[in-house]
């Protein structure tokens, strides 16, 4: 969906300096194309090009765009192309054409499985609504299958399928030359694969994809666009075979990935001017319009702004408090909950020197400071009471409320637009998105989940070994404060919990893996984007020592050039201590890891060996508000840090734990404190049940892990156990 919304002048600027940096840039002879004769099959033999009848100025436009791509001194692109008649969609008579080919009605959850916008999810969980593809996206449906049906018809190995408003980037030779090598071949040497995107747009709400070599991806859904790609005979068949198109043929053609090889370049090759006027007519737009979405500006953010502020909530059921801490940070509140009574002195002396809060939301803040000093420094603070009934809380609240502001204005008037009365029962956002001025967020309001209510045993002093670490670089969301800020908002960064006594937790599971029990452990046989291999049951060893191995090799599978292993709980774990004897590997852009992890919220707690720097050790926390299912998943690093450890983890084996209470995460080595994180030190605890993973990867980005050197393979992860404890 090439949906053009900025200004014509915007459009032409931005065409204009691609021009400019193409005349800068020598231009490279292709090597990807060739005819049968001299080719044997392995090139790209011909160029189909989506061209109306009335419109012949943008035909001479391409005819010139592929005149000046060179395949050798005499020959260029344009020898290989033929026109493909497109169907003009101004004269289409939507009552003769063949269902059989496109049906003109699409589900607005087809919209959503490739462009997810959380803002639908209400829309398409209430009811079903379909939409009625405009007269222009049927023909361009129809112009599309035309040229697979030519494909098919001409026995074409390989086909461009160019539409007539391309302009090829700077880069187009250079980089086609090179992904066209690395496409994976048959037996018969000749490359092997259905559809190679070489032009699109990833979608607003992020595409899904997985890296396959330097210069391609292996999208899962999230491309729009159908302005250059490269088809394939077989891949023409399944295209036909899988008729009608249902919904606008870039969409469709997300939903036909999972049957389909699909390539994509990275980045992409072929631009879709946006200069030229569009002759399409959207019929998403009018649907998103009705629904109040934007389509212009839909972008991987978080659109949901916090109201006023600050807010202090009371409440006396724990709960409750813990429900309201949760709504009012998917709503981007930076909370503070006073679960154990620790912050309630910090917050009354910032207060009492006059000094501004750091948080935007205060539960459970008994305030005992002279009240005129709050209404002086925020006159906007507003006053949340959860309680039985909303008269007993009306009325005590007046009482409070006059407390807070006597030296202000005597005794002010109770005053409904700064004091909220909720019940127990609270389950909407309605009343209380309201009183804070802000929007209703896409999800439904969070559930109440039960908060462990358990005593700290006693402290162990002596096994306190903390290490020197220092922070990476990490995101800033609603929920993580940056480190060089909290210790100037009375947030002490040098906080580190001691050790509870081991009998502050239950065995659940120790597993030594004589075998692998399947009631409790699964393999994954999946990738993720920035890991260069592809996991598989095969690449888990049972050591006959004890344990089990972890095998990186020089394997290429179906989606990447080498294969490893990952060993996933069938269960997921809410709290506890979770422990792995083990040795990493020790090579340049390798990880190791040991994790726990969960997708909506995304929530995490790492242990990474990575294997450029073995004497180091890599934590992280992942935090993301709501309940179960809800997608709003930031920041790509979380809050990394690296910790020293004294020795080469891959020359001998160690234990490494980690220990996850409601307020507080603690990492040991052989039994040793080395590092441990307070709430907001510097995001809030994860508090979602979470899966435990044990995986070997190659990653993709240098700067994390260093060059990573497939020839060097394979190497091993040695695992001797694993162990699971409960809160007790």
């Amino acid at each position: 969906m090439n949906i053009n919304l900025d200004t014509q002048f915007l459009r032409r600027a931005k065409f204009f300096f691609k021009k400019i940096k193409r005349k800068v840039i020598l231009s490279t002879k292709h090597n990807a194309f060739g005819h049968k004769f001299d080719s044997k099959g392995k090139l790209i033999d011909a160029i189909y090009i989506i061209n109306l009848q009335r419109q012949p100025d943008r035909l001479e436009r391409i005819t010139d765009e592929l005149k000046r791509e060179k395949v050798t001194d005499n020959i260029t692109l344009q020898e290989f192309c033929r026109k493909i008649e497109a169907v003009d969609g101004k004269v289409l008579d939507t009552t003769n054409f063949s269902s059989e080919q496109v049906d003109a009605k699409f589900n607005l959850r087809d919209q959503y499985a490739v462009d997810p916008d959380p803002r639908l999810l209400d829309i398409i969980r209430d009811k079903e609504i379909w939409v009625t593809m405009t007269k222009e996206e049927i023909a361009v449906s129809l112009s599309h299958i035309s040229c697979w049906r030519k494909i098919i018809e001409e026995k074409q190995p390989f086909c461009l399928i160019l539409e007539d408003d391309i302009f090829f980037e700077s880069f187009f030779a250079r980089k086609m030359n090179a992904l066209w090598k690395e496409l994976p071949v048959d037996s018969s040497g000749l490359p092997d694969f259905d559809l190679l995107y070489l032009s699109y747009r990833e979608v607003d709400w992020g595409a899904e994809k997985q890296s396959f070599t330097k210069h391609l991806n292996r999208p899962v859904k999230g491309l729009w666009w159908l302005s250059g790609y490269v088809l394939s005979y077989k891949g023409a068949k399944k295209l036909i075979e899988a008729l009608p198109v249902i919904g606008p043929v870039d969409l469709w053609m997300n939903l036909q990935f999972r049957n389909l090889d699909v390539y994509s370049s990275a980045p992409s090759l072929i631009f879709q001017r946006n200069d030229l006027q569009s002759g399409n007519n959207y019929s998403i737009l009018p649907v998103l319009s009705q629904i109040g979405i934007q389509s212009d500006k839909t972008h991987l953010e978080l659109q949901q702004r916090k109201g006023r502020n600050p807010v202090f909530l009371l409440s006396e059921n724990v709960g409750q408090a813990s429900l309201m801490t949760t709504a009012l940070s998917i709503l981007g509140y930076r909370c503070s909950w006073d679960y154990n009574g620790n912050q309630t002195d910090t917050i009354n002396r910032l207060l009492k020197n006059n000094e501004p809060l750091l948080f935007d939301a205060y539960i459970g803040i008994t305030i005992s400071t002279d009240f005129s000093l709050l209404a002086s420094m925020y006159p906007t603070a507003l006053f949340i009471w959860i309680g039985k009934t909303e008269d007993h809380f009306l009325s005590e609240s007046k009482k409070i409320v006059s407390e807070y502001f006597i030296g202000v204005n005597d005794v002010l008037v109770y005053d409904r637009n700064k004091h909220l009365s909720l019940n127990d029962d609270t389950k909407s956002w309605k009343k209380l998105c309201k009183f804070l001025k802000c929007k209703i967020p896409p999800f439904p309001f969070p559930i109440l989940e039960s908060v462990p209510d358990y005593k700290f045993g006693k402290n162990l002093k002596s096994d306190r070994d903390i290490r020197d670490f220092s922070y990476l670089q990490h995101d800033v969301t609603p929920w993580i404060i940056p480190v060089e800020r909290l210790s100037a908002f009375g947030v002490n960064t040098e906080l580190y919990f001691q050790r509870n006594p081991i009998d502050s937790f239950e065995p659940v599971l120790v597993e030594t893996f004589q075998q692998v029990d399947k009631r409790y452990w699964r393999f994954l046989e999946e990738s993720f984007p920035s890991n260069l291999a592809e996991f598989t049951a095969g690449n888990f060893k049972i050591n006959p020592l004890g344990g089990f191995d972890l095998v990186l090799e020089n394997r290429p599978l179906k989606s990447r050039l080498f294969s490893s292993a990952s060993i996933a709980s069938q269960s997921r774990y809410q709290y506890g201590r979770f422990e792995v004897t083990m040795k990493p590997v020790k090579m340049d852009g390798v990880i190791t890891a040991f994790f726990l992890h969960r997708n909506d919220p995304w929530q995490e707690l790492d242990i990474e060996f990575i294997g450029n720097d073995t004497t180091k050790v890599l934590l992280n926390v992942y935090f993301n508000p709501g309940s179960n299912g809800y997608g709003w998943n930031f920041g790509v690093r979380g809050t990394p840090v690296t910790v020293d450890l004294g020795f080469d983890a891959s020359e001998e084996f160690h234990t490494y734990s980690i220990e996850w209470e409601p307020n507080g995460i603690r990492w040991f080595v052989d039994g040793k404190l080395i590092h441990s994180r307070a709430n907001w030190q510097p995001s809030p605890i994860p508090n979602q049940p979470m899966t435990l993973f044990v995986n070997l990867w190659p990653s993709q980005s240098e700067e994390l892990a260093g060059a990573f050197i497939g020839q060097n393979l394979p190497v091993t992860a040695h695992i001797l156990s694993v162990s699971i404890y409960s809160l007790s």
